[in-house]
């Protein structure tokens, strides 16, 4: 289930390569591993709009051994499903999300401690709720794949 979250601004590192700090719209919430569902590590998911396309998002996922920086395209989209003809559908979803490297990318920005100087690929899927407030509902899946 996913975590009601309010949303407020703040900087993320630089993203247009004028070497400042971009802003952001972020979003604070926890991370839970899927098989236990036990609380292991925060997360902060910041979306930074551009003129030429989809937002950015850059994500911090932060655990007791460190933490991982990850920076994406992310794409938003309304859903196109009608939840009154299809009982299996969560009918509050009201957005899909997600950012996908290429298999070859390298899109972690930086880490701390344990991640260091990993690399790897991490992979966004998530279901959201906008209550139109700065709220959201988010229920997001992170695959962390190191190199």
């Amino acid at each position: 289930e996913g975590q009601n979250l309010q949303g407020y601004e703040a900087f993320v590192p630089d993203i247009d390569g004028d070497g400042v700090d971009d802003g952001a719209f972020c979003f604070d919430g926890l991370l839970t591993d899927a098989k236990t569902n036990k609380v292991i590590g925060t997360g902060r998911e910041c979306l930074t709009p551009t003129e030429a396309g989809p937002n950015i998002a850059t994500t911090t996922l932060d655990f007791p051994q460190g933490s991982i920086t990850i920076r994406g395209k992310i794409s938003i989209w309304p859903v196109q499903w009608d939840s009154s003809s299809n009982s299996d559908v969560d009918p509050s979803v009201g957005l899909v999300t997600g950012y996908f490297p290429a298999p070859d990318a390298n899109n972690i920005l930086s880490g701390t401690e344990r991640f260091a100087n990993a690399t790897g690929r991490v992979r966004l899927s998530g279901a959201a709720r906008d209550f139109g407030d700065g709220t959201v509902n988010l229920n997001c899946l992170f695959i962390v794949d190191l190199d």
